[in-house]
């Protein structure tokens, strides 16, 4: 017998199968991650050595694990797979390829600046770089290197900008370098500290420029530097006091500047604006560095402007827009300074452009395109100023790009990708991974949609979700799929609504989720399927509410969800059903909210979800309960938010959810319960969000969810967790 769901492990040992749970979420597009970040904070685990480094990532959910034999299947909501490079990489200009060594970022990166020896200086959103712990700012040095240099913000960096031996820093954090410093700040750029640099901003900060003296700010604020200021300011460069300079961009709903750049005495603004420097002016303006006024370039582009490049007598634009300059030009323009005219150059990237920077004769734009002057190009491509065309330069991210940065004879890219480089693989939230090295099996049966849980039955994986087209066939939430080529058998149940999760034993496969009907017949959230036909069988417990998890035994099947009746039974929230005749048993430990997982092992039944109640006893979100009486045992971890996932082994029970801390201390996210106590045993991990899968096989912990990173490296979403270390989560409790 194999299970797997959208919320629940793995049975006990030495069954291996696959869970998770949560809501299904994709990644944030650039634009909307440059407007909703916020930081992630936490102390780095020193537990990184444990992890796995070889094993490929996803760029999005990881909801349900399952092993067998040698391989690893794993299902979400993602689009593919691939080496872990975290957010931030340094390729070669001319070849685009990728540095052998670099420092790994643990998290996004969406704004740089050259430190004009060779490195960088990144911000936005990450907790470590090379290992070391750097909260949102950090300097790579131009050898690789992370350099000591930590100023460090309590929120995202969105904008960077140097000028002698000062760092510009915008965003939305309130303090800097330890200083509070409402959205805009400065730090030298050898020590890191504070700056007297003030009195910042009263709204975010999206874009800045250095140009001598002064600097200039874009973003959301209403006040800067100490004066009424509408999205747009210039700065004392020593002070930060405001200057006359008072252009007042206006006149749309949610106005914003997102990008600013400079030209002797010019400064173009682009952003989400209708009138600026007094004159209407849509998205897109030059102003005078003198007086702020608008001159008469007027280019009217037809969206939001996110990036701008200055070069000669060309300016160049990236956005969400589908014209400027009086002609058609998807996302990415080339502007006549004199005329406002768009040029004939045209790359017509098919998505938005976030970022360009120019070297030589070429411009480096980064975006969320997958084609761009007439090339396949993922997210960012080189292009040539001559005639728009791409070159061979393909570092090839598998996710956004939303900063470049040109440094010495290196461009830096930067963004929400979890890959990149020639290796990743396109997989629909379907993938199998090869046990022994890590990387993407050929295996890819490509779901339209959701795949929230998997079971492994002879040459067969199960998987239940949302999709309605899988292996190649139209399969409604629930498929058979050869083991070997991902193509969709025959079986064929069509459910009406999504399956979260299954259970198979012996010739029968047990599916629960949200559905009406599957197999042919009415079913309500629950059912049991023929391995041969697809077909329900006549055994029906009709719950009146969502099964989320269920866990078969040689005479029992156990349920989990959101229901209050089952089996012809009120049980709220979980029971235990008759396998053969569907009737709830006795056995009622009665939770006062949803359970989301079950384990079940020897003797002991292992509930997690929402509840503070349940086997008779107060017990927040996690619980062993008697398999014969249902009663709650002494064991009480209390969680301090939902539980999703467990795996267990012999002497250890490992939980995987939203919590914060469980068995009194700080565990977030996973922990290792001593399956006696309840007390945590070994090591904090180190995950930065939520983990929906849990599967043991061995002596390794596959771990599957939302989460970016673990420790101090950059791990999006699946992990692997080798337990035979002495200093390994739960090893040493746990043979």
């Amino acid at each position: 017998m194999t299970s797997a769901r959208m919320g629940s492990s793995p049975p006990s040992a030495p069954q291996a199968s696959p869970v998770a749970r949560g809501p299904a979420t994709r990644r944030l597009s650039i634009a909307l991650l440059a407007a909703s970040i916020t930081a992630a904070g936490g102390a780095v685990a020193a537990t990184t050595a444990d992890v796995d480094q070889t094993l490929w990532v996803t760029d999005g959910e990881v909801c349900a694990i399952a092993i067998s034999g040698t391989t690893i299947y794993i299902g979400g909501t993602f689009d593919s797979v691939g080496p872990a490079s975290g957010g931030w990489v340094p390729v070669g200009m001319f070849a685009g390829d990728v540095l052998d060594s670099y420092p790994l970022v643990a998290g996004t990166v969406l704004a740089m600046a050259p430190d004009r020896s060779g490195g960088w200086f990144i911000g936005v959103r990450f907790t470590a770089v090379g290992g070391e712990p750097r909260a949102n700012l950090a300097h790579v040095l131009a050898d690789g290197t992370v350099a000591p240099w930590n100023p460090g913000t309590d929120s995202d960096v969105c904008a960077l900008a140097t000028s002698g031996s000062t760092v510009y820093v915008g965003g939305r954090f309130t303090t800097l370098a330890g200083q509070p410093s409402g959205y805009l700040g400065a730090v030298h750029a050898a020590t890191g500290k504070a700056h007297s640099f003030g009195p910042g901003a009263d709204g975010v900060v999206y874009a800045l420029a250095a140009g001598g003296s002064t600097v200039y700010a874009g973003g959301e604020f209403t006040h800067a530097g100490g004066q009424p200021r509408s999205r747009i300011a210039a700065l004392d460069g020593a002070t930060g006091t405001a200057l006359g300079w008072n252009p007042s961009a206006s006149g749309a709903t949610g106005s914003i500047v997102r990008a600013l750049a400079v030209s002797r005495s010019t400064v173009y603004v682009g952003g989400q604006f209708a009138i600026i420097g007094g004159r209407v002016r849509r998205n897109l303006a030059a102003l005078d560095a003198g007086s702020g006024i608008a001159s008469d370039w007027d280019p009217r582009p037809g969206g939001d402007v996110h990036a701008l490049a200055v070069n000669g007598t060309r300016i160049y634009a990236g956005g969400e827009f589908l014209s400027i300059g009086e002609a058609r030009r998807r996302y990415l323009g080339a502007i006549d300074v004199a005329s406002g005219e768009a040029t004939a150059w045209n790359p017509d990237p098919d998505g938005p452009v976030y970022a360009l920077t120019l070297g030589g004769t070429t411009v480096h734009a980064g975006g969320e395109f997958r084609s761009i002057g007439g090339r396949p190009r993922n997210c960012v491509a080189a292009i040539n100023a001559s005639d728009g065309a791409a070159t061979a330069w393909n570092p090839n991210p598998n996710g956004p790009v939303g900063a470049l940065a040109v440094s010495g004879a290196r461009v830096a890219i930067g963004g929400d990708f979890t890959s990149i480089g020639g290796q990743w693989r396109r997989r629909s939230n379907l993938a199998a991974l090869d046990m022994r090295t890590g990387s993407a099996t050929s295996w890819d049966p490509g779901a339209n949609d959701a795949v929230l849980a998997l079971a492994v039955s002879g040459p067969t994986v199960y998987a239940g979700g949302a999709f309605t087209r899988v292996g190649g066939q139209a399969r409604n939430r629930v498929a058979a799929l050869n083991v070997g080529w991902g193509a969709a058998t025959g079986w064929d149940p069509d459910a009406d609504a999504p399956v979260q999760c299954l259970a198979v034993s012996g010739p029968t496969v047990y599916a629960g989720g949200a559905f009406s009907r599957i197999g042919g017949q009415p079913r309500s959230h629950i059912a049991a399927l023929d391995q041969g036909s697809g077909t329900a069988a006549a055994w029906n417990p009709n719950a009146n509410g969502p099964v989320e998890d269920l866990r078969a035994t040689a005479s029992t099947l156990y349920a989990a969800g959101e229901f209050t009746a089952i089996g012809g039974r009120d049980r709220d929230y979980i029971a235990a059903l008759d396998p053969g005749n569907g009737q709830a048993t006795s056995w009622n430990p009665a939770a006062n909210a949803p359970v989301n997982v079950l384990e079940v092992a020897g003797a002991t039944v292992y509930a997690g979800g929402a509840f503070t109640e349940i086997g008779g006893e107060a017990r927040n979100h996690i619980a062993a309960l008697r398999l014969d009486t249902g009663v709650a045992t002494p064991w009480n971890p209390n969680a301090s938010d939902d539980v999703y996932a467990f795996a267990v082994r012999p002497m250890t029970v490992y939980a995987g959810g939203n919590f914060a801390s469980i068995g009194g201390r700080k565990r977030p996210f996973l922990a290792a319960l001593d399956a006696s106590t309840g007390v945590p045993i070994g090591p904090d991990l180190g995950l930065d969000d939520a983990a929906y899968a849990l599967t043991v096989s061995g002596a390794t912990l596959h771990v599957g969810g939302l989460f970016t990173s673990v420790g101090s490296r950059p791990r999006p979403c699946i992990a692997r967790v080798d337990l035979s270390r002495s200093n390994a989560v739960g090893a040493v409790l746990a043979p």
